[in-house]
Formats: structure tokens, sequence, C-alpha cells
């Protein structure tokens, strides 16, 4: 009897020795081709701010009171793209990450941070299997960010300004 493993992507059985279809790498421009077809059978459900966070300190360690924060400078960074491991050929959720952070030349550390992630939802219309990993990979970088970000500009935006910060500016994005 061979040992059965456990399948990297989802933890289900497989036997050692068998691969598995959604194991075999796809070369750049197939899973391209495969991204434009599931795009097509793709519709946006829902997007929400399922997490946020912000912490600005009443006064910097050892330094007394805070800088003015008109001498504070910003600078963003956009997290990982999470999806399930485990395609679906229903549809998929995608969680998009964004942070900010506020420093001033006068405190070595950052004074002030925000952190925003929203859950992007969509349904799969009329897949006959489910996505190849590396695809549902490139639909949520492309597609899950697209559609996540404006709503993530908006909310470390409003989450530094409720603390009295300078504005959070972020591109538009561009695809």
């Amino acid at each position: 009897m061979s040992p059965v493993t456990r399948h990297p992507l989802d933890g289900t059985p497989n036997p050692a020795g068998k691969r598995r279809l959604d194991e075999t790498a796809l070369a750049p421009e197939q899973v391209q081709a495969a991204l434009r077809e599931l795009v097509a059978h793709a519709e946006l459900l829902a997007i929400d701010i399922v997490q946020q966070e912000a912490a600005r300190p009443v006064q910097a360690p050892h330094e007394g009171l805070l800088p003015r924060s008109d001498d504070w400078t910003t600078a963003w960074q956009l997290g990982k793209t999470l999806f399930p491991r485990k395609p679906s050929a229903t549809g998929t959720t995608v969680l998009v990450e964004m942070t900010a952070t506020w420093s001033s030349d006068e405190v070595v550390e950052p004074l002030a941070h925000a952190r925003a992630r929203a859950r992007v939802a969509y349904a799969f219309r009329d897949l006959e299997q489910p996505p190849h990993p590396q695809v549902l990979a490139a639909f949520a970088d492309d597609l899950g960010l697209h559609h996540a970000w404006p709503f993530l500009r908006e909310r470390l935006h409003t989450l530094g300004a409720s603390m009295g910060l300078p504005p959070v500016v972020l591109p538009l994005r561009k695809r």
C-alpha cells in the first residue's frame, strides 16, 4: 500500500506519486487566456470593509508631545490579496489589505498607522470546473484589487482624518 500525503492546496488525501491536474503549472499566456475566460463568467456580489484598525499615540515615546501633523509624511502599502486555497466553480471571496503610516523627520518611529481589509465576493456563472489555482491567484490580484481599491482608499483617508492626521493621498488605480 502506498503512503498517503495531504495535498498542499486543500489538505485532501493525495496518494504518493499521483499528480493532480491543478498541480501542473501553467504558462503565462495560458493563465491570461484562462483569466479572460474566468472574468467573462464572474459577477461581483459584494464589497465590504471587514477589518480596520488605526492608532495614534498621545505622545511620542521619550519625546513629549507629538510634532505638528502638518509636517508629517504619509506612506501607504498594499498587503497581499488572500483567497481560498480550494478553488470552487461557483465563486470565490478575495481579501485585500492596505496599510498607511504617518511619520515625521523629528521622530524615528512611525507616529501613526491605519490598516483596512476589504472582502470582495464573486459568483462564477456556468463554469464547468473550478479555476486553476494560478488563474484564481491572477483573478484575485487583478480584479479583487481593482474592485477593493476605491473602498480601501476612502477607508484609510477617513481613519486618518478622524485622528487629525494629514490625508492619505493614494493614486487612482490604473489597470
